[in-house]
């Protein structure tokens, strides 16, 4: 893989553009990755939106998530969750049966518990670190790229090469109606996260073909002036 990133030329560590969405970009991979985990039993079997969840992910991997380290977080706290409501179920059973207890004595303790418990709450949720590292790893992908977007980009790179940014983002623009900072944000990002495509190699290669017909043609330019 090594040599596989030296093809990526200078473009490798530009900066990242931050841009701004106008929707929730956690709750777009929230539903997008979920398989129907949050349901459980007849509910979860009878669901429509759990069934058309289970079709398959929305998220393409040509929108450059880190769908790995993403789906580890939505995991933990979609059993955080879980948890939660699990502790909030016995929390409120516990002040019912204080309301209901022979003895003052017993509703205090009762009581006691139930405070103690919701004190406790926060231990199920992402811990600070976690939940700013979610929103780091959802800053990075492109929700709003769709699989024309990228057979755009693609043709563009193959049209002039890595090395031709500004036409490749003047192509797909025009191709995508796509604000250019954002296209030269995702070039950015296509450099540095690349493997993150199934078929990168293939993508690459063809890129790699194209640059060299570009050269050939060029040399032959140059000798004919």
């Amino acid at each position: 893989r090594g040599s596989d990133k030296k093809e990526t030329g200078n473009f490798i560590n530009l900066p990242q553009r931050e841009r701004k969405r106008n929707y929730d970009v956690d709750e777009y991979f929230r539903e997008a990755i979920s398989d129907g985990t949050q349901a459980s039993g007849t509910k979860a079997q009878h669901d429509p939106v759990v069934r058309k969840r289970r079709k398959g992910p929305l998220v393409n991997d040509f929108q450059l998530y880190d769908k790995e380290r993403l789906e580890a977080l939505f995991d933990k706290e979609r059993f955080l969750a879980t948890k939660k409501q699990e502790r909030l179920d016995s929390i409120k059973s516990i002040r019912a049966k204080a309301k209901s207890a022979p003895t003052s004595d017993s509703t205090e303790s009762l009581n006691r518990l139930a405070d103690q418990l919701e004190q406790k709450l926060f231990e199920c949720e992402l811990i600070p670190q976690e939940k700013q590292l979610k929103d780091v790893l959802l800053a990075e992908g492109f929700p709003d790229w769709s699989k024309k977007d990228f057979k755009a980009f693609c043709t563009a790179l193959e049209s002039h090469g890595r090395n031709n940014v500004g036409q490749v983002i003047d192509d797909v623009s025009r191709s995508t109606g796509k604000d250019s900072k954002e296209i030269h944000r995702y070039f950015c990002s296509f450099w540095k996260n690349y493997t993150r495509i199934a078929e990168w190699r293939r993508i690459l290669d063809k890129v790699h073909r194209s640059e060299m017909r570009i050269v050939r043609l060029q040399q032959i330019r140059d000798a004919i002036h």
